[in-house]
């Protein structure tokens, strides 16, 4: 891959006293571990901009023009490298994050916040310096790339310095955050785009946990705001604040799926209410949905409505605990217990199939020859993404016999589709769900043996890491899951009922590519019987 794209026209640099404070960015652990000596930043005072009337840009605009719209560059970079770095991130990580969806989050969005505040310029430059075609640089060791030159190109191993810089940019928009903070000229928008390019910036280097508390601190942001439109609301001489921007609200709701996915140790009262909110938020169904993108947004919040509800029950003896090891949402949520629960459970169902019924005609319509290809796959991965969530929902029911085996038709689909959706994203790195996600449902959920064997080998075949989840690190986990559950089984379908392997708890180690796994097992014939297996796998 070759460094930024090149800068054309030289901008001015701007030069200011540098003061060692101390690392502000890591605790000097990320440094010690680089080799980099720290050093602390001094808040840059930007001159005052002229004041402009933003307007709506379209879906993935000419980010050449757009990143050279401000009239002062050279007021908004300090170095060329800044600007070569924000222009990379305009002319790839944007078209790269947004993927097959229809949202204007990252091209309109995060864009134009950039060209306002530091914080979020700086977080966007710290992200344009990555590589999402390749392994996060802590993950592996450093590649050769290409230095473009006039001369000729001899190969650089540069990602360390690359490595620093963006570490560097990073700890300026974490400074910069807080300085705004402190001047109490934070808006609501800048929180919320900045808690989603820092939980970027955390997930493409493999700190999973540090992405899932962004996302978490990001939505308690969102609540406490719209409790407080909804006070001011009902008072007529104070003006009710703006609501939050749909492809905000659609971005969070992603990425909330995405976390609790990971592992979430909120507490039951919070999940009940968040459940409550998600139910409201949905209102009525349509009979048909004009268009992908409420679609989407009614397919987010009947999921999270769902999810919430089998967390509710899982969470609801939990104790904080100062432990690191992570639990596996995905695979641990255990049965709904009470019939308020699972009459909760069968009314979500109910709005996952009404939900599909209003989809069938836009799928229909999007899969024609005449729509554009990126309209096809758009279509069809939102509908990966429905049976996977939806299947991952069912599987809350009181008994095994009341999911597992039945849907063999949806497992198939989401394979089929799966295959489809992971041709299509041939990227290392993405921030949501494209088709990861999904694919973990059918192999650590249902247990389907043809059917595992086939994601372990997508998951091999295209090594990538959406959000919180790395592929490589499952399959070896499902290699593991798999010889201890199949052991002594010749042409069943699925693992016998009596002799799944439940995942309980594992803890990753990046520096060591090591992750810990422990689940519990059944004995099969000793109905009843269990036995705890732990072991620790490599990547």
């Amino acid at each position: 891959m070759a460094d930024p794209i090149p800068v054309q026209k030289k901008v001015r640099r701007s030069f200011g006293p540098k003061v060692s404070t101390g690392c502000i960015t890591c605790n000097c652990m990320r440094c010690q571990k680089y080799g980099t000596r720290c050093e602390g930043y001094k808040t840059t005072t930007l001159a005052p901009m002229t004041q402009k009337r933003h307007v709506a840009r379209p879906i993935l605009p000419n980010a050449k023009v757009l990143c050279k719209s401000p009239a002062t560059v050279s007021k908004l970079f300090n170095t060329d490298q800044e600007f070569g770095y924000f222009q990379r991130f305009c002319i790839q990580n944007v078209r790269q994050l947004t993927g097959l969806r229809e949202s204007e989050f990252w091209s309109r969005h995060v864009l134009q916040a950039s060209e306002m505040e530091p914080c979020v310029r700086h977080a966007v430059i710290a992200i344009g310096t990555l590589d999402f075609s390749k392994r996060g640089l802590e993950a592996g060791e450093p590649q050769r790339v290409q230095r473009e030159s006039n001369h000729v190109a001899k190969p650089e191993l540069v990602d360390a310095s690359r490595l620093e810089f963006a570490y560097r940019e990073y700890g300026k928009a974490i400074s910069c955050l807080k300085t705004t903070i402190a001047e109490k000229k934070l808006s609501i928008r800048t929180s919320l785009i900045t808690s989603l390019l820092f939980a970027c910036f955390e997930a493409y280097h493999g700190n999973s946990d540090a992405a899932a508390a962004q996302v978490y601190a990001g939505i308690e942001v969102m609540e406490l705001y719209s409790k407080k439109r909804k006070i001011q609301s009902s008072k007529p001489d104070i003006p009710t604040p703006p609501p939050i921007d749909r492809d905000i609200v659609d971005m969070f709701s992603l990425l909330e799926i995405q976390a609790t996915s990971w592992g979430d140790k909120r507490s039951s009262t919070l999940h009940l209410q968040r459940m409550r909110d998600c139910e409201a938020a949905v209102g009525e169904i349509p009979r048909e949905f004009k268009d992908i993108g409420q679609a989407q947004s009614s397919l987010f919040m009947i999921s999270l409505r769902g999810i919430h509800l089998r967390l509710s029950q899982t969470n609801k003896d939990v104790v904080p605990s100062s432990e690191e090891t992570t639990r596996a949402a995905v695979v641990t949520l255990g049965p709904l217990v009470g019939e308020p629960q699972h009459a909760e459970l069968r009314s979500v169902l109910s709005m996952f199939k009404k939900w599909a019924a209003a989809y069938e005609p836009y799928l229909r319509r999007a899969s024609s020859q005449g729509s554009s290809k990126e309209r096809r796959d758009g279509a069809k991965m939102i509908y990966l993404h429905y049976l996977g969530i939806h299947l991952w929902v069912a599987a809350g029911a009181s008994t095994l016999d009341s999911y597992y085996r039945r849907y063999t038709k949806e497992l198939r689909k989401i394979v089929e589709l799966g295959r489809i959706m992971s041709a299509e994203n041939q990227d290392y790195f993405s921030l949501d769900i494209r088709f990861v996600l999904p694919l973990q449902v059918v192999a650590l959920v249902y247990r389907h043996r043809a059917l595992r064997q086939e994601v372990m080998a997508m998951y091999l075949g295209q090594p990538r890491r959406e959000g919180m989840w790395d592929a490589v690190i499952i399959t070896k986990v499902l290699e593991w899951i798999s010889a201890i559950e199949e052991d002594g089984l010749t042409d069943e379908e699925y693992v016998p009922e009596d002799g799944i392997a439940t995942l309980t708890a594992y803890k990753v180690d990046s520096e060591n590519r090591s992750v810990y796994v422990q689940c519990v097992q059944g004995v099969r014939g000793g109905k009843g019987q269990a036995t705890v297996k732990e072991t620790i796998v490599y990547w």
